[in-house]
């Protein structure tokens, strides 16, 4: 490259690591971590934590590396909307996993009107609505998706009687 080029990091121009604050990179998780929907939630904290600790290991964004926390809503809309509170006022925060179910319900309207970016692979529908919702993003496909391809594979095999267990979390409810 050009001398000018300020030796960013690969993809992004000097510009864009500039509007990086000093220091690690701040996401959470809030998950239920006791509770009826403890299993879902320990399991999503596991996840995110062998997934920061790889990607610190062997990259960075801008030489900038993830801190992840955790913080235990216990499936409780109330307390969830609380530690969503919170994270919205110490700023810079990404939300990985914004909970499950009600509580979802909850803090999702509340973290589109802060603005915070939340980046998950829930299917909620309305996570997909970039109108209401610009700073969410969703890795995976939405419920209704899902929902489909399992009333085709059930059709194809001639399966008329279906019911879904729900464990609390959004793609069974």
């Amino acid at each position: 490259g050009s001398p000018s080029s300020g030796g960013a990091a690969a993809g992004g121009g000097s510009g864009a690591c500039s509007s990086i604050p000093a220091g690690p990179i701040k996401i959470a998780n809030i998950e239920p971590l006791s509770g009826p929907t403890a299993t879902s939630g320990t399991l999503t904290q596991t996840e995110s934590e062998i997934e920061v600790n790889y990607f610190n290991a062997h990259d960075s964004v801008c030489g900038h590396k993830f801190a992840l926390s955790n913080y235990n809503d216990k499936g409780d809309p109330a307390t969830s909307l609380g530690i969503a509170r919170q994270l919205a006022s110490q700023g810079n925060v990404i939300i990985v996993n914004d909970s499950f179910s009600s509580a979802q319900d909850q803090i999702q309207p509340y973290l589109m009107q802060q603005h915070m970016l939340v980046v998950n692979g829930d299917g909620a529908k309305a996570l997909f609505n970039a109108q209401q919702n610009p700073t969410a993003f969703s890795t995976g496909p939405s419920n209704e998706q899902y929902a489909q391809l399992m009333v085709n594979w059930a059709k194809a095999h001639n399966d008329n009687d279906i019911g879904i267990l729900s464990d609390g979390t959004s793609f069974s409810v």
